[in-house]
């Protein structure tokens, strides 16, 4: 895909002021009262265009026709920026003081934003039928991506380790945005900038968590088991890092890759003991207890997800679907299958559950036309091979599953 905007231009910009914080987006810094906070440069970019446009509705479309100019990324890369820049403003999305979600359209800046130089900044026009071409482009994101843990009152920046120097996060936060394209080629792109980044900090322990997922992914991608590899960079790094939620975090989604579930819910248990209001974590828990067979145990680590993270993504609305599916409840198993489509429309896996979940429901003609979406998105897809590599290890929800799309032609 190409998008109709040139990049985010860093290079001459002008420092702002933006409530109570001083901006560098030369730097990707924040300053208040003494206290410095370094943010990764797309966080810097979504900050940017907000100021440029405060106290105004900024389309998801825009911002991402802006600041992922030329790249091809989903919902996900936008809504975890976002994320990221309350978290370092101290920013709260259920009573926001500096960002507003504005439901099914964006965000607006609500902090006052002292202009200075900022109208000389070199930011892109968007055309609103850009948005067709970001439709159309939008990768199938992984099932779980790299990302920072949710935003709550008490999380703050210094929870993570950060790179010790700037060219270490540059590369660490390219990596980052091609992990969430989801391709083989950019997952082995994403795997040179990870090990960039640790040649130039080998402390880095969120490069080798990055590093690890990228190793996870293979198989899921096309290639050859590299699970083992994963859980070495995932050790290492929990080694490195051990009081950071995020590392544990990861460390559990390679363990569930490689069905060893009793080891990846010890980690996410020890990444919410560290960060009780790391959403992603309740997330994957949910997840992998629908893998053994429990979805009523996965419903409420869900909700609890959401509660905490109400600006996630698809993500979370696929794996409640999924939940309600293997629960028997196919009503509430569309609805949130639905949501989760209509935020990633070229998802293969939500189509597949929501095809199975349609035909559960009796509605044949509606999983028919799911099973349509997936042959367009995957020309050679296989219900025995997609399953093959999913980490799914209770036998009775695997064969009902295949049942149903064999059911309705797949």
């Amino acid at each position: 895909m190409r998008s109709t905007g040139e990049r985010v231009d860093n290079g001459d910009r002008e420092s702002f002021q933006v409530g109570q914080w001083r901006v560098e987006p030369r730097t990707n810094e924040l300053a208040r009262a003494g206290e410095i906070v370094r943010i990764e440069p797309k966080a810097m970019d979504v900050l940017v265009v907000l100021a440029r446009q405060s106290g105004q509705v900024v389309t998801r479309d825009e911002l991402l026709a802006s600041v992922w100019s030329g790249t091809i990324v989903g919902d996900e890369a936008l809504t975890q920026s976002v994320i990221k820049l309350r978290r370092a403003l101290g920013d709260n999305s259920r009573q926001p003081k500096y960002i507003e979600t504005i439901s099914k359209r964006g965000y607006r800046l609500i902090a006052a934003v002292s202009r200075g130089d900022l109208a000389r900044f070199s930011l892109p026009r968007w055309k609103p039928w850009a948005a067709a071409a970001l439709a159309l482009g939008l990768a199938v994101v992984a099932l779980i991506v790299i990302r920072g843990h949710a935003l709550s009152d008490e999380a703050t920046p210094a929870r993570l380790h950060q790179a010790r120097n700037a060219e270490a996060s540059l590369y660490f936060a390219s990596a980052q945005e091609k992990v969430l394209v989801r391709r083989s080629r950019e997952n082995a792109e994403a795997r040179t900038l990870f090990r960039k980044a640790i040649d130039v900090d080998p402390t880095f322990a969120r490069a080798y968590s990055g590093l690890a997922m990228t190793y996870a992914l293979e198989s899921r991608l096309g290639g050859d088991d590299a699970t083992a590899r994963a859980l070495q960079f995932a050790q290492t790094a929990a080694l490195i890092e051990p009081t950071a939620p995020d590392v544990h975090w990861t460390l559990a989604f390679v363990q569930a890759q490689a069905r060893r579930h009793r080891e990846a819910i010890e980690s996410l248990q020890k990444a919410i003991e560290i960060d009780p209001s790391f959403a992603d974590a309740y997330a994957l828990l949910g997840g992998i207890y629908t893998y053994v067979g429990q979805p009523g145990a996965s419903i409420p680590l869900l909700r609890t997800a959401m509660r905490i993270n109400p600006d996630a993504g698809y993500l979370y609305f696929l794996l409640l679907g999924r939940a309600y599916l293997f629960a028997g409840d196919a009503e509430q198993a569309i609805i949130n299958l639905r949501a989760a489509a209509l935020r990633n429309p070229v998802d293969v896996e939500t189509h597949a559950f929501l095809a199975a979940a349609l035909a559960q429901a009796g509605d044949r003609d509606g999983a028919k036309w799911e099973t349509d979406e997936i042959r367009a998105l995957w020309p050679g897809f296989s219900v025995a091979t997609w399953l093959r590599s999913y980490p799914m290890t209770d036998d009775r929800q695997e064969r009902h599953l295949a049942a149903l799309l064999a059911d309705v032609g797949l």
